[in-house]
């Protein structure tokens, strides 16, 4: 991505802190979607690329720049590790722009009681910002 940019500017919940997908989640974004849990349900089962991860970061930071809606990195509240991802992604043809979420498989719990989160948590969000796309 030509460097690493930083993340933008988060919210955060009792338990979470939720910040703009950027560069520096690449890594981790990619083993997410390449988990035979999400890319059965996100990407029909398709093994993507590094470089189509990276193609989804730099749409996600111009769908919030340009909508104030694009992709969610979840990260435990006092850690640095990125446990899944939630947001809205435009899909189909014509573009509807939807939700979709995912998490890493973790072996160890991290104490977030339900995990996955909820997808409201990222909805809310995007209501309170009143997204321009209605």
């Amino acid at each position: 991505m030509g460097g690493i940019e930083e993340p933008g500017p988060g919210i955060e919940t009792e338990r979470l802190r939720l910040r703009p997908v950027s560069g520096c989640d690449l890594e981790d974004l990619y083993q997410i979607f390449v988990a035979p849990g999400v890319r059965r349900y996100l990407l029909d089962d398709k093994i993507v690329s590094r470089e189509w991860v990276e193609a989804e970061i730099r749409a996600s930071r111009k769908r919030f720049a340009n909508l104030g809606a694009g992709i969610w990195a979840l990260l435990p509240k006092d850690t640095n590790i990125l446990a899944g991802f939630c947001g809205f992604r435009f899909f189909h043809d014509p573009p509807e722009l939807q939700l979709l979420y995912g998490s890493m498989a973790s072996p160890r719990p991290i104490g977030l009681g339900d995990w996955p989160p909820k997808p409201r948590a990222c909805g809310n969000e995007v209501r309170l910002r009143g997204p321009s796309f209605r």
